[in-house]
């Protein structure tokens, strides 16, 4: 073993580069950094120590102390637990004049069953559930599509047969909530199966099914605003891609939870951090049930996001119309006449005699039979 003092702590980065240049690579250097004379840091290389973040580390069993399979127990294998107690030992003695070496040596780990904790890596979960978040995204694709493809002939239509813009938003929402629907029972069985075994069915369902009705919605959010049909399925399919990929801070969770909350205004955000949620149970032996879902934001940001995209998807498609419409102005909710149709001027009497009809019509105009009266109508 071979000590040297250097200045600074960037000096030890020097050194170790230089023995890489030199291709030293079985010589290890282990830095003992001072902050004052009784605090210090230990640098050890990454391969000789676990990784100190809980969420970062993984979870293994081990049979064998010994083996190289055997991460956690790397701190009393490799040297790290020695060298403390060396330096502690010696900070001890100096400052009163005691040697507790002794009892630095008789100090021994003992292995502790853990049945309930299951063997994972968050990293692994991170991109399992960001490709997870991509299980609807064929079907919102040809949704998005097909709805910016079908609504200038179809709303033209159905405004002549007299039916409200709602009619064409709920006709395609019904019909591709029974496809989402079909997806949303195969994926929870194979979950529960392979993935969340610890976890309900019905939890399962609920946060897939959730997550495809606000898909939906955000389909006809964005088709409302942008209006041309590939442009609107290629930036559906990119703003699901994206946002899932925020999945791997909410299952390592460096974020606040005020942070995740106003994320979870965005779907895949909210579903990934619902399910990090059910692996983080997992993780340490308990189930997600139905009372630990009320308890928790996820499923409430779902339908906030499903019910706030509707709203937006009303709001552009009478803001920005198709070449056909006439645009609304930006806050037209807020006046009366839009919340309260006017009623029809014509409320005279009905005539009854061909004077009346004379006092009505011109000559230009042919007199309407008297078995017409009181059966006039405006279609």
């Amino acid at each position: 073993i071979n000590t040297k003092v250097v200045e600074n702590e960037k000096a030890i980065e020097d050194e170790k580069a230089m023995m890489k240049s030199e291709q030293e690579f079985y010589l290890d250097i282990i830095g003992i950094i001072f902050q004052d004379e009784i605090s210090y840091r230990l640098r050890f290389p990454f391969y000789r120590s676990v990784i100190p973040h809980k969420d970062l580390a993984d979870i293994d069993s081990c049979f064998n102390f010994h083996s190289i399979d055997c991460k956690n127990p790397k701190y009393w294998t490799q040297g790290f637990i020695s060298l403390q107690s060396s330096i502690d030992s010696a900070l001890i003695e100096r400052i009163t004049n005691h040697s507790v070496w002794e009892e630095m040596t008789s100090i021994n780990g003992i292995r502790m069953k853990s049945p309930s904790l299951k063997i994972g890596s968050e990293l692994a979960n991170s991109v399992f559930l960001w490709t997870l978040s991509l299980c609807f995204a064929p079907f919102m694709y040809f949704l998005a599509l097909t709805v910016s493809r079908e609504k200038r002939k179809l709303k033209e239509v159905m405004k002549t047969m007299g039916l409200r813009d709602a009619a064409f938003w709920l006709s395609w929402g019904l019909l591709y909530t029974i496809y989402i629907s079909i997806p949303s029972v195969v994926l929870t069985f194979c979950l529960k199966a392979t993935y969340f075994y610890l976890s309900s069915n019905s939890i399962l369902f609920v946060l897939l099914f959730l997550y495809g009705i606000s898909s939906i919605c955000l389909c006809f959010m964005l088709s409302s605003l942008l209006k041309k049909p590939r442009t609107t399925s290629f930036v559906i399919f990119i703003f699901t891609f994206c946002l899932g990929a925020l999945n791997i801070i909410t299952t390592i969770r460096l974020i606040p939870p005020s942070l995740e909350l106003i994320l979870s205004i965005f779907c895949p955000f909210a579903f990934g951090a619902g399910l990090s949620k059910v692996l983080y149970f997992q993780k340490y032996g308990r189930t997600f049930d139905f009372t630990d879902l009320m308890l928790e934001p996820y499923g409430y940001c779902l339908l906030i996001d499903s019910i706030l995209y509707m709203l937006l998807a009303f709001y552009f498609d009478k803001v920005v119309p198709d070449k056909y419409g006439v645009p609304y102005p930006p806050l037209f909710f807020l006046k009366k006449t839009f919340w309260c149709k006017p009623k029809s001027p014509y409320t005279g009497n009905v005539p009854t005699s061909e004077w009346s009809h004379g006092s009505i019509f011109s000559d230009n105009t042919e007199p309407v039979p008297p078995e017409f009266d009181g059966k006039e109508a405006i279609r």
